[in-house]
């Protein structure tokens, strides 16, 4: 039996296992996804193009987050501060000397008299506590018929859709960052900008809530060709001088309507996430110190 199972190991997992571990804990992670960070993610492409397209920068309002950014070697950029030489650098960071197992998806949590079991594609896994970390409605589904499903019936989360792009021959010269450039997007990034990436013309761009609503299940591929046709509007370039060019699907982007508490407890089981407390990094973060607390408590 595990002494803490943190199920997620995304921003509030890893914050919540250091913190535990800090604290003299023996602490599993498991995750159903290939890499660390949820999305503080990077893609790194076989010709070494990369792409910050989950979260693109952070802006650090509490002093102690600011501080844990500093000390795993974050630095300014555009107002805020990045991860180098990628975003989930922070990831990688965060989850160092950590016991981690991906591509473990849980299906069932059932509690037991010593806690709680975790019903995954690798068998169960039992833990004195567990610390329930993925999106609300995953969470919810897990804790179907439970007070704790109740309590997050309120919040609610938003997709987004997101589209990469390196452009070639194209004099670059845009903004690190415009915001709500058009009603299809809501923010594009000129990701080559950024300290210690690649030298090349590399963009991210978000699509906006209603242009996500309208296109969510269309191909990767087909979300890619219609979101280049805006930024290339944008920005300037000809959409078809691409080098690359590809497009993501974030199912749980942003937190529309927080719980508006760090996490939730029943006894053994904590629950916590960004979606708790809003929609940035530093939600997640803080997210994840309370539910360490909690279950230090417990």
């Amino acid at each position: 039996m595990q002494d803490v199972l943190i199920i997620g190991s995304g921003t509030t997992g890893l914050t919540a296992a250091q913190e535990l571990i800090s604290a003299g804990r023996s602490v599993l992670v498991v995750d159903k996804g290939r890499s660390i960070g949820g999305r503080m993610a990077t893609r790194v492409t076989r010709s070494g193009w990369q792409f910050d397209h989950g979260c693109p920068s952070l802006e650090p309002s509490d002093p102690q987050f600011r501080n844990m950014l500093q000390s795993a070697g974050c630095v300014p950029w555009n107002g805020g501060v990045v991860a180098v030489p990628g975003m989930s650098s922070l990831a990688a960071w965060l989850g160092q000397s950590l016991s981690i197992q991906q591509g473990v998806e849980v299906s069932k949590l059932s509690q037991t008299k010593k806690g709680w079991v975790a019903e995954t594609s690798e068998g169960g896994i039992e833990g004195r506590h567990v610390v329930l970390t993925v999106p609300a409605p995953q969470a919810q589904a897990l804790l179907a018929g439970t007070p704790l499903a109740d309590e997050i019936e309120g919040v609610a989360m938003a997709p987004c859709l997101t589209m990469m792009a390196v452009f070639e021959r194209f004099e670059d010269s845009t903004p690190d960052v415009m915001r709500n450039p058009t009603p299809a997007l809501s923010k594009v990034i000129r990701d080559g900008s950024k300290p210690r990436r690649p030298h090349a013309v590399t963009y991210v761009a978000h699509a906006s809530a209603e242009w996500t609503a309208e296109h969510l299940e269309l191909s990767k591929e087909e979300i890619a060709k219609l979101m280049l046709v805006e930024l290339a509007d944008v920005v300037g370039a000809c959409p078809g001088e691409t080098r690359y060019l590809s497009g993501h699907r974030w199912r749980y982007a942003r937190t529309a309507t927080p719980l508006g508490r760090p996490c939730l407890q029943d006894g053994p089981l904590v629950v916590a996430g960004d979606w708790c407390l809003g929609p940035n990094a530093e939600d997640a973060w803080a997210s994840g110190r309370a539910a360490a607390q909690a279950v230090l408590m417990a």
